[in-house]
Order: C-alpha cells, then sequence, then structure tokens
C-alpha cells in the first residue's frame, strides 16, 4: 500500500512540475505602442510532434479575441511524419481570415525536403517571408532567415536604406537580431523556449549563442537598435516537458 501511495505521489508530482506547464499556457499580452492601432497574435516553435495545445483549442482562442495578423516565428515540426498534424493547426489559421505571415526556424531544416513544408504554407495561403519585406497597413514587415546564406547580405542591403514607416521584423533566432545594425521598432523571434528547463546555469551547459549567454532569452528587452520580444513558445523540443515555464501564446498591441 504504501508503494502505490508513493507512485501515486510521484507521478502526481512529476506531471504537476513538468507536464502540466506544456498544457497551462501563458496568455502574454505586450504593449508596443507604435501608433498603428493593430492586434497581432505571435505564435513560435509549434513543434507538434511535441505539443499539448490541440488545433480546436488554438481556434476558440482566435475566435475569442480580435486579431488584425498573425505571426509565426518558426520551428513548427522536425520529422515528415507530423507534416499531417501541423495541417490541422495551419487549417485553423487559414479559416479564421486572418492574414498570417511567417519565417522559419532552424528545426524546420531538418527535414528530408523543407519544400513540403513551404507548398503546406502556400496550400494554407500563409506568407512565408525567406529574407523579404512586404509592405502592410502602416508598417513594413520583414522576415529575415538566417539559415540561408545571403541574410547577412539582405540585412546589409537595408542598412543604407531607412525606412519611411514603421518596421516589424520577423526572426526565428534572437541572436540574429545582434547583425542588425539599422533602426526598427519590433522583433519578434523565439528559438530559447523560455530555457524550457528553467535551471541555472541552463545555457552555459547549453551555450544558445551571446543574447542567451546575456541573459536575453525570453520577454521583452530594449536593444540599441530596437525592442525585441522572445517568446517562450507553444511546443517543446527533446522531451515533452518544461520546468518553470509555461508554454506561451503572445498578443502584441502595436
Amino acid at each position: 500500500m504504501s508503494i502505490l501511495i508513493g507512485l501515486t505521489f510521484f507521478f502526481i508530482t512529476y506531471y504537476m512540475l513538468f507536464v502540466f506547464p506544456t498544457w497551462w499556457v501563458r496568455i502574454v499580452r505586450v504593449e508596443t505602442p507604435l501608433g498603428l492601432n493593430k492586434t497581432v497574435l505571435q505564435l513560435s516553435d509549434l513543434h507538434v510532434e511535441r505539443l499539448r495545445v490541440s488545433p480546436e483549442r488554438l481556434k476558440k482562442f482566435i475566435n475569442r479575441e480580435c486579431i488584425d495578423y498573425i505571426f509565426l516565428t518558426g520551428d513548427y515540426l522536425d520529422e515528415t511524419w507530423a507534416l499531417p498534424k501541423l495541417e490541422a493547426y495551419l487549417k485553423v489559421l487559414e479559416e479564421s481570415n486572418i492574414p498570417v505571415f511567417a519565417v522559419l526556424g532552424n528545426h524546420d531544416y531538418r527535414l528530408p525536403d523543407i519544400a513540403y513544408l513551404k507548398t503546406l504554407f502556400r496550400n494554407y495561403h500563409i506568407f512565408l517571408l525567406e529574407n523579404e519585406t512586404v509592405s502592410l497597413d502602416g508598417f513594413t514587415l520583414m522576415g529575415i532567415d538566417p539559415y540561408k546564406k545571403e541574410w547577412k547580405r539582405f540585412i546589409q542591403n537595408h542598412t543604407a536604406q531607412p525606412f519611411n514607416e514603421r518596421l516589424i521584423i520577423l526572426c526565428h533566432d534572437p541572436n540574429c537580431f545582434e547583425h542588425i545594425i539599422f533602426n526598427y521598432d519590433l522583433g519578434l523571434a523565439g528559438h530559447f523556449h523560455g530555457k524550457q528547463l528553467n535551471i541555472p546555469f541552463l545555457f552555459k551547459l547549453k551555450p544558445m549563442g551571446p543574447f542567451a549567454k546575456k541573459g536575453i532569452y525570453t520577454g521583452k528587452h530594449q536593444l540599441t537598435t530596437g525592442k525585441l520580444y522572445i517568446s517562450n513558445g507553444l511546443g517543446q523540443t527533446k522531451w515533452n516537458i518544461r520546468f518553470l515555464v509555461r508554454s506561451e501564446m503572445t498578443i502584441h498591441i502595436v
């Protein structure tokens, strides 16, 4: 009997500490007054192989909010078998009739052929930005893909071209913002998962670049060239657990 009680206590404790944070989504509302009067939903790091938020739950959340744009900041899946699972989420986004813009993440490039993912985005009317800009209602949206060779040249080409309107930048890896030397109004990124396992010195044991080393791995930061927001992400990588950091969906009021 004591063994059964001990095992029950262990599993309940494990669930509450490591599993529940992946299901108990934190809705973060960030105000960055750019004068655009727009509401943006940022979804990052879905990692659909290890995602406990269902498409139905995402749909209910989107329908509750008054959203003008949806921005996806990379890492959707690792393996080809998960494409049908990702498709269910993309269908929710398409049915919302909200314009969706996306950049790719490092995990997406682990696919044997990333063309399948790009085709899926096109089929569901998701605009993939691969080192390019698009002019929207009152602002320019830039998508940076640091996993392509030409990304630094793309940044350099825009250094001497000042933007005449507000500039929002999407990039999966926050470290790429260290290379941006022109001014922008808001940068959105993911990648770090808020550590996922929020233990001290994690990024010393597992280096994740200069920003993580400086403690810039979650939330809002003021950099020299602009404001940066780093999402904790919605899904998990490697293990489908989190510790002292919840999954996140972010509403940006700009």
